[in-house]
């Protein structure tokens, strides 16, 4: 299957050490580990960020759903994406890409049962115009099978979008990895 995004640009492996990072932060609630997580992420990705110079870009994180946010009392993905965003001067929103709670566990599910979820997410009507012609990144935490990138792509282009680059922290190794950059 072709995903929609145009590429991913990650920071390692999920099987690297900072696997027990991103625990941390998302689980236990250990809000600190966000900073060092931005600035290895940009430190890894400080080269290549000049080619999005003059791409009117944007970047969005991965929503939770309202209940999830509620459970978990934040967004890894959107702590993370701020600080990112003041190291890369990317401007960055959280208002524009929504998602709907769903019952299936997203860490358990395969990659079938996430592409069947097409329609979790959904756009602000109020911001749906800030999409045309512009690259969007999309920021999550974490990348398994590409299904969840690859609805927010498909949702994002249909928008308008003209490019979606992923930028996550880290990539299970069980992918294909042809159109994921490691700088």
């Amino acid at each position: 299957m072709a995903f929609a995004f145009d590429e991913t640009w990650c920071l390692d492996n999920y099987d690297s050490a900072w696997a027990k990072a991103v625990q941390s932060l998302k689980y236990t609630k250990q809000i600190a580990y966000d900073t060092g997580l931005a600035k290895a992420w940009f430190m890894r990705h400080q080269n290549s960020i000049n080619t999005l110079q003059g791409l009117n870009s944007i970047a969005v994180p991965v929503p939770l759903s309202q209940q999830k946010l509620a459970q978990r009392g934040f967004n890894q993905s959107w702590e993370i994406l701020k600080k990112i965003g003041r190291l890369t001067d990317v401007p960055c929103d959280a208002h524009i890409l929504h998602r709907k709670h769903s019952s299936l566990n997203q860490a358990q599910a395969s990659r079938i049962e996430r592409l069947q979820q097409s329609d979790l997410f959904h756009i602000e009507p109020q911001f749906a115009n800030q999409l045309n012609q512009r690259t969007v990144i999309v920021f999550d935490d974490v990348m398994t099978t590409g299904a969840t990138l690859h609805q927010i792509a498909k949702l994002l282009k249909s928008h308008g979008a003209q490019r979606v680059i992923n930028w996550v922290l880290l990539r299970t190794t069980t992918h294909d990895s042809s159109r994921t950059r490691r700088t």
